[in-house]
């Protein structure tokens, strides 16, 4: 719906609700004589009933539902940056205070009384006039993004995700240079520096997800959107037009989970680094447990979790300590701490070796002060234990085997050798 050159308002057949708004402005146009005639009348009735009718199908819940959607498409559409005050806003609310005083002042009519359906009176019965700073306001509380800042994207649509479990920056130890880059990278996305693709790849548990999403919304500006990884076929476009029609906003679309191999690219490879290009407002950030293809990777920045060892288990450890006020921890505090964490893997309380089970074991350091006495008088015994470096490595071969067979393993083992007969 837009102003003609007579100031009559059209309406884009490709827009939301398009049905429904064509039906209500001829009402409103019948509305709008003086004096209407008893056929105008009838007409009037026969839209009143085929627009309640409507409105059921489409899963619409009243008059006001259908007539404030709208409205916020068209002047979102205009006018993403002015929204509040910008001449579209204020021609479009204009013309939605009269439908609605006319809207009201229709139920009273008696000549209509037996000419509509009782789902149409219902739905006349609950609409009032609204006046400017009414319509203003709930225009703008039509706006999804207004009201959270993380969503799924389910089905076409977004969907608020109430993420209730996410960790903040300083929650994050060890991976120095991945997280260097992760800070780089979404600094520049907000300063405008640059909105190129984050590719992401580790083995599970290395913490992809959370840094992610941590990352994302430590910036108050940024509006993050979690979507499945069929949205990257398809519909990939009319999400990343739906984005881009709101230039007001920035948005991190989080692609999680994904299997590289089972993915039809055609249309990523076309909107990013292809034919078009990806909004500015847009940062594309994918993760998988997997590698991608060459052909992904050079669209965008690509980061690869360095495998989880005994070494990085250490450095965790250490950087934990110190985010307890342990400015120097001792180094047999560090192998202790690190070796009793392998014990608890041993003894089946984690199914894996991984940050997320470290920080896990972690986590009981903080409130647990018989356990941080125990680990600190055992750290100035003579005998020091260390974290056994084979347990690492046969869990993150076993690991690799069952994610990318057993050809992978043995070509990173003919790789090794030659490295050692480099040495």
């Amino acid at each position: 719906m837009r102003p003609d050159n007579s100031g009559k308002l059209v309406c884009r057949e490709n827009m939301l609700y398009a049905e429904q708004l064509t039906l209500i402005y001829r009402i409103f146009e019948l509305l709008a004589q003086k004096t209407p005639a008893v056929d105008d009348i009838e007409k009037c009735c026969d839209l009143w009933n085929l627009l309640a009718d409507n409105s059921l199908k489409k899963e619409l819940f009243s008059f006001e539902d259908v007539i404030l959607q709208s409205a916020f498409e068209i002047i979102i559409s205009a006018e993403p940056e002015n929204f509040s005050e910008g001449e579209e806003s204020i021609f479009v609310r204009e013309k939605l205070a009269d439908i609605f005083q006319g809207a009201a002042n229709w139920q009273y009519s008696a000549d209509a009384e037996n000419m509509l359906t009782r789902r149409a009176k219902i739905m006349l019965a609950n609409i009032r006039p609204l006046s400017a700073d009414e319509l203003k306001n709930k225009l703008f509380e039509c706006d999804p993004f207004h009201k959270c800042r993380t969503f799924r994207y389910i089905n076409d649509r977004f969907e608020i995700s109430g993420l209730k479990e996410t960790h903040k920056m300083e929650d994050f130890f060890g991976f120095l240079s991945v997280r260097k880059i992760f800070a780089e990278h979404f600094r520049d996305f907000t300063n405008g520096k640059g909105n190129y693709p984050l590719i992401i790849s580790s083995l599970p548990g290395h913490g992809k997800t959370q840094l992610t999403i941590a990352h994302a919304l430590q910036y108050t500006d940024i509006t993050l959107i979690l979507a499945t990884p069929d949205a990257l076929e398809e519909g990939f476009a009319a999400l990343l037009a739906k984005l881009e029609k709101r230039s007001d906003r920035k948005f991190v679309l989080f692609f999680d989970d994904i299997v590289p191999d089972e993915l039809d690219w055609y249309y990523f490879r076309t909107h990013v680094g292809g034919s078009f290009s990806t909004p500015d407002n847009v940062l594309i950030c994918l993760a998988s447990n997997y590698h991608f293809p060459p052909s992904i990777i050079s669209r965008g920045r690509s980061v690869l979790f360095p495998v989880f060892d005994e070494i990085r288990c250490m450095e965790m450890v250490e950087e934990f300590l110190k985010s307890c006020h342990l400015n120097k921890p001792p180094n047999n505090l560090i192998l202790m701490i690190a070796s009793d964490y392998t014990e608890h893997f041993g003894q089946k309380r984690f199914s894996e070796l991984s940050p997320r089970t470290l920080m896990r074991y972690l986590a009981q350091y903080k409130t647990d002060k018989n356990k941080r006495k125990t680990m600190l008088d055992l750290s100035y015994g003579e005998v020091i234990t260390r974290p056994d470096a084979q347990l690492f490595y046969e869990f993150n071969v076993e690991l690799m085997r069952k994610l990318y067979g057993n050809e992978f393993i043995e070509n990173m083992l003919k790789d090794r050798l030659r490295e050692m007969e480099k040495g």
